[in-house]
């Protein structure tokens, strides 16, 4: 009897060896399986990024990599009730098991054979999470396999961790997972203002996406359930429970916010060019963080940025099919955005309006005249007072104003309120364009070139590059600088800067003066050759504004409309901006009679190049354009170049087409294959300073008989 039972006893010991060693081995292999295949959580790194306001509100959704409203959500997030719904209905032991609920698998096989079919499953709230990071067909293969994986996030990952894969992936109907895309998407709230009601129905919309988002009975009951279950396991109480079964269940498909889609952009490439070089310092962890933003912040008020976009949109069918609007509104005393719509149609392809205009290169047109005013009166102490000629240039750049005509001796102040060329082109010979391009340069704006190109006169008329955003920025600086707000150093002299201020102020339309609040705004308006661009830069205090509107594409408008047009919307703009002045600083000059100037300052004198040029020309061959002649219509098929043609003068040469450089060569032949129709002007300069114009329009000939040349009408 002993030896049977020391026999038993070795065989038992044999036997639970065998099991240990089984177990060893398996958890081996478990291990082994662990490190080679670690859990792919590609799908839940790769979410959706949300723009939003400096508030919180939300101004763009974009969408993940594999085109899912996918919104990163926490548990902190959410409201108590809803955490409790979904664990007390799909996992109630879910702070209990490791990933795998052996006991609710066995009453899941027990409840199935009994009835002859799946009634009940076994699924852990973190094998629906590990099905959800890598979505399979169901099939029993594949449940081994979410058993395995949902054993590895317990692993590798805390339970609250693991809630937070599952209501970011949690499938909510359409493109959209989450549960902050879902209550977006069809309650319009954010997550943490759910209610009991709206909990219990998020917690079921998984199960059923597409059948459980309609306002029907089927959501109804869905919801009701969860509530009921909650009121068994004594989760709520039979108040709550009355109160969540009366409420009614609102769903409203809200679509997600497109405000600010070029802002968007910028700041998004700024977040992930950060985390790039985050990531390229440290290795990213499993679980985070994400390979791009969740979030991004901007300076942006959604309030502004909605109005502003409103005002632009309801004049957009007031322009030209192809003619575009872009305006934005910056924060002088932060330096921030406040709103900003680079296009007034981001989806229309005929005013190509994906094309940020704001941040596009193009020519300033007459904006830039209020600095060469504001170095005048710094650099060189001339005064709102002080005369200028404003009869025709004799020197070699030579254009004329806007009009035709000219004013004969006015003042700086009328010469800039009246944005007359000649005089602008005159002080900016005094001032010296290197030193005025320089100087803008030195003080943030960057000015654009063609390549071997260099600072010169034109620059007064719009015949450089500039940006619309980098431009507005300037008349921030100036505003700061009149009103004693902004960092040193300064623009200019802060004097200086008030006597601009002040002449700016006195701009106006047919309704007079622009004011904010008490406040009159200073603006200045510019409109390139063209009229392919036109301007509008204001401040006040407080804000600066920029507005645009003509051709993304370069080409001359087709309804001729000076920048003028810009100031009624101006005035629309304007009463957006929140907290208008009660009161407002005046910035009259001191210096009011030219009797009280040095004889120096009373008149700005003409340049001893443009004084001594008439007795220079006879020795001098005048430069000559011999093509395209003065005034001809030139007939001409798309893919045929012309030839722009010099003679005399002395090289090298600069060619000018509608005030932008087009080459610097010493040939006084170049080619020119125009793309469009229309009006052309054309400007030579030669080494000398002498110059040479002429204005001729392109005809477009369908088609030309083989041998025939174009033809020049006279």
């Amino acid at each position: 009897m002993v030896t049977r039972s020391k026999v038993y006893l070795k065989r038992l010991k044999n036997l639970l060896l065998a099991a240990a060693l089984l177990w060893l081995l398996t958890y081996a292999a478990l291990l082994l399986l662990d490190t080679a295949y670690p859990p792919d959580l590609s799908r839940y790194k790769d979410i959706s990024t949300v723009v939003t306001d400096r508030h919180g509100q939300w101004l763009r959704v974009y969408l993940s990599r594999d085109d899912k409203r996918r919104i990163a959500t926490r548990h902190q997030q959410l409201p108590k009730d809803y955490l409790s719904l979904l664990i007390n209905y799909e996992d109630r032991h879910f702070y209990r098991h490791n990933g795998i609920d052996v006991a609710a698998i066995f009453r899941a096989l027990w409840q199935n054979m009994q009835a002859g079919k799946t009634v009940s499953g076994a699924s852990t709230l973190t094998m629906q999470t590990a099905k959800l990071l890598t979505p399979r067909p169901r099939t029993l293969n594949n449940k081994i396999i979410e058993a395995f994986r949902a054993w590895q996030l317990e692993r590798r990952f805390t339970k609250a961790e693991i809630l937070d894969m599952y209501v970011t992936l949690a499938p909510v109907g359409g493109n959209r997972e989450g549960l902050t895309a879902a209550a977006h998407y069809y309650l319009n709230k954010p997550v943490a203002k759910l209610s009991l009601a709206e909990s219990a129905w998020l917690v079921a919309l998984p199960q059923s996406p597409g059948r459980l988002s309609r306002n029907d009975a089927a959501a109804i009951s869905a919801r009701n359930k969860v509530l009921k279950r909650a009121l068994d396991h004594r989760l709520i109480d039979a108040r709550r429970y009355r109160q969540a079964l009366a409420e009614p269940l609102t769903i409203t498909r809200t679509p997600f916010p497109l405000l600010a889609p070029h802002l968007s952009d910028y700041s998004l490439a700024k977040a992930q060019k950060q985390i790039s070089q985050q990531n390229s310092q440290k290795a990213n962890s499993q679980a985070g963080p994400p390979a791009v933003p969740g979030q991004v912040t901007t300076s942006l008020d959604k309030t502004l940025q909605s109005g502003l976009h409103q005002v632009l949109a309801a004049q957009l069918p007031l322009q030209q099919h192809n003619a575009n609007l872009a305006a934005a509104i910056l924060h002088n005393g932060s330096g921030e955005w406040l709103a900003y719509v680079g296009s007034a149609d981001f989806f229309a392809a005929s005013r190509q309006g994906q094309v940020d205009m704001l941040s596009a290169v193009r020519s300033p047109g007459s904006t830039l005249k209020p600095f060469i005013t504001l170095l005048a009166f710094d650099w060189l102490n001339y005064q709102p007072q002080t005369t200028i000629d404003d009869t025709p240039i004799t020197a070699a750049y030579h254009p004329g104003n806007y009009d035709g005509l000219y004013q004969g001796q006015m003042t700086l102040a009328d010469a800039l309120l009246r944005s007359r060329n000649v005089p602008a082109v005159r002080l900016l010979q005094k001032i010296k364009p290197d030193y005025f391009v320089s100087h803008l340069q030195k003080h943030g704006l960057t000015l654009f070139f063609p390549k071997q190109g260099s600072a010169n006169l034109s620059v007064a008329l719009g015949g450089v590059g500039v940006r619309g955003d980098d431009l507005a920025k300037s008349y921030r600086r100036l505003a700061n600088c009149a009103y004693g707000t902004g960092k040193k150093p300064a623009i200019a002299d802060s004097n200086s800067c008030r006597q601009v201020t002040h002449i700016l102020r006195q701009s106006q339309d047919g309704k007079g003066r622009v004011f904010f609040g008490r406040e009159p705004l200073a603006f200045k308006t510019g409109t390139a050759y063209g009229w392919r661009d036109r301007w509008l830069f204001a401040y006040s205090k407080d804000y600066t504004i920029v507005l645009w509107s003509g051709r993304a594409d370069g080409q001359f408008a087709e309804r001729r409309a000076s920048a003028e047009a810009l100031i009624p919307v101006l005035r629309q703009v304007v009463g957006l901006l929140p907290h208008p002045p009660t009161a407002y600083q005046s910035f009259k000059s001191a210096n009011t009679s030219g009797k009280q100037l040095p004889p120096r300052l009373r008149h700005v004198s003409s340049s001893q190049r443009e004084a001594s040029l008439s007795t220079k020309k006879q020795h001098h061959r005048e430069l000559r354009i011999a093509a395209p002649l003065p005034g001809s219509t030139i007939d001409y098929r798309r893919q045929q170049a012309l030839n722009l043609h010099v003679r005399d003068g002395s090289p090298p040469f600069i060619y000018l087409l509608n005030d932008r450089i087009f080459a610097q060569t010493a040939d006084r032949q170049v080619t020119f294959q125009p793309t469009v129709s229309g009006s052309y002007h054309l400007l030579v300069i030669d080494s000398k300073g002498s110059s040479a114009e002429s204005h001729f329009y392109l005809q477009p000939q369908p088609h030309l008989p083989t041998g025939r040349r174009a033809v020049f009408h006279q």
